[in-house]
């Protein structure tokens, strides 16, 4: 199988950058199938960065190598790294990028990148650096030579579900958060369906949002879901999504980033 690069930054589309990383990338592997996950990462927000590469990752199949440089450390302290794990290795910044990621993969090892080759700038270190790592890397270049085992990587703090007091047998309370807003202004929550689907698809709910809205209805589909009214459903991202059929539910609740916090009560003693 011709092998698997997939590129992710905040590069934008305006630039010679994302360009510049590719020709680096085709020099060294002319074969190299190049999938571009988005290089519209908003400037420097590395936990964007981080929430859309932990969705993308997954659906690529083992061996596939991801670059992901959202890197607003450029040329300082931080390391460069790449990451081996059973089914991936991963290209990027040790600054927390890689976390979400490689939180969901098994067999995690990660070594400095070391160059042995000259880096012209200090601001352009996906192309002198990380794209130079990575072409050798699937080129079947020996890694000894450039990549040093190290014991740790930068972690992010992802928001993760916190129950609230008071709780019982009939009642639960937690707070979620939101992480990200997509293309469609669904807000996409840190409440996953494998902890909390049989509860919401069997009890029913409130979930306060911000701006005041408190939302009790799970659609099933977009089209079974009223024409604009906010919605809760269950995204293809495995958690709880909050929607407004064919339009924007961050613009009408007034959300406009990451971060904003939820809550949701469920009534366990009323089966729906």
């Amino acid at each position: 199988m011709r092998p698997i690069l997939t590129f992710l930054s905040d590069f934008g589309g305006s630039d010679p950058y994302v360009a510049a990383v590719k020709g680096v990338l085709l020099g060294h592997c002319p074969e190299l199938t190049l999938v571009d996950v988005t290089h519209a990462v908003p400037a420097h927000d590395i936990f964007g960065g981080a929430m859309l590469l932990r969705e993308a990752c997954a659906s690529f199949p083992a061996g596939t190598f991801h670059l992901a440089v959202v890197d607003p450390g450029v040329g300082g302290s931080r390391p460069a790294l790449v990451v081996k794990t059973d089914r991936y290795t991963f290209v990027a910044p040790d600054n927390g990028l890689l976390s979400p990621a490689l939180e969901r993969e098994t067999g995690v090892q990660t070594y400095q990148i070391r160059p042995t080759w000259e880096v012209p700038s200090s601001t352009f270190h996906a192309r002198d650096v990380f794209a130079q790592a990575a072409g050798r890397l699937m080129s079947g270049q020996s890694p000894e030579a450039f990549l040093a085992r190290v014991a740790e990587y930068a972690r992010l703090a992802v928001p993760q579900p916190r129950q609230l007091e008071p709780h019982s047998a009939e009642l639960e309370r937690w707070e979620g958060a939101v992480l990200r807003i997509d293309t469609f202004g669904n807000l996409i929550t840190n409440l996953p369906r494998e902890r909390f689907g049989e509860l919401l698809d069997r009890h029913p709910f409130s979930l306060a949002v911000p701006g005041g809205a408190s939302l009790t209805r799970l659609a099933s589909t977009y089209e079974t879901a009223p024409p604009g009214a906010p919605v809760v459903i269950w995204g293809s991202s495995g958690t709880l999504e909050i929607s407004i059929r064919e339009y924007s539910a961050a613009r009408v609740l007034g959300v406009s980033q990451a971060g904003a916090r939820l809550e949701v009560a469920i009534l366990k003693g009323e089966p729906e």
